[in-house]
C-alpha cells in the first residue's frame, strides 16, 4: 500500500468472537483513518482485532493491513505505549510479575 490517506474518514467493523455479546458486529465511525487504526490496535482486545475490518475510500483493510499502517513511519498520530498485558501477550508469556 504505497500511498494511504490517513486523513480520510473511516468505518470500523468488528465481529466479536469468543464473547457472549448479543450484538454479533460492532460498528464505529471515525473522522479519519489514523484514529480508526489507533482504535483497532490500541483499544480492541486481541480476540476482537482478528475479526476487525476498516473501510475507507473504497479500500477494505484487514488485520495485517491495519497493523502495517500503524507501524509505518508516516503514521500521523502519536502511538501510545502498549499495555503490559499486550506486551506479554505478544511475547507469549504471562503479564504477572514473577514471585
Amino acid at each position: 500500500m504505497e500511498t494511504f490517506q490517513f486523513d480520510a474518514s473511516a468505518e470500523v467493523f468488528t465481529i466479536a468472537r469468543h464473547t457472549r455479546r448479543k450484538e454479533p458486529m460492532i460498528y464505529r465511525r471515525f473522522p479519519n483513518a489514523g484514529e480508526a487504526i489507533r482504535y483497532a490496535i490500541e483499544v480492541l482486545p486481541a480476540n476482537e482485532l482478528e475479526g476487525t475490518t476498516i473501510e475507507t475510500q473504497d479500500t477494505r483493510l484487514g488485520v495485517a493491513d491495519i497493523r502495517g499502517l500503524y507501524e509505518r513511519e508516516d503514521y500521523p498520530l502519536q502511538r501510545r505505549r502498549p499495555r503490559p498485558a499486550a506486551k506479554a501477550a505478544a511475547r507469549g508469556t504471562s503479564a504477572a510479575a514473577p514471585a
